[in-house]
């Protein structure tokens, strides 16, 4: 848990510097896709604790696909932020255009994935668990 916490707690510091950087609106579409990934990763504790382990686990797989497309908007944010710098400082070349071109790519067709997948973690559906699905009498 620290870790992730840790590592939600680091994006969210790259977020605001991002905003002030002239990347308000990506900043705030990762941010946003931050906050569902948290509070999807709550659901999953808050399950786990009850001592559902199977029903934890159930979206494993959802969960590090919106996780996925969280690290990779952070990291395109990050290249985006060098790459304006660069821009700013006088040299240009189509590397650093398709950095800022990946990161629009990215929060616009992307990052809306985080969302779908969260809800679909919060659903708690465990329907994939009945035994019935296991009987093949």
């Amino acid at each position: 848990g620290r870790l992730f916490v840790e590592w939600m707690e680091d994006i969210q510091r790259d977020c605001k510097a991002a905003a002030e950087e002239g990347f308000a609106e990506q900043a705030k579409a990762l941010g946003s896709a931050l906050e569902q990934l948290g509070a999807a990763a709550a659901h999953i504790g808050q399950i786990a604790k009850s001592g559902a382990l199977e029903a934890s686990v159930v979206n494993a797989v959802n969960f590090q696909r919106a996780m996925g497309w969280v690290a990779l908007g952070h990291e395109a944010l990050d290249q985006a932020r060098v790459a304006r710098r660069l821009i700013d400082s006088g040299t240009t070349n189509s590397r650093l255009t398709g950095k800022l071109l990946n990161l629009d790519f990215l929060v616009g067709s992307m990052l809306p994935y985080v969302g779908a997948l969260t809800k679909v973690i919060r659903s708690a559906d465990t329907s994939c668990l009945d035994p019935a699905l296991f009987n093949l009498e």
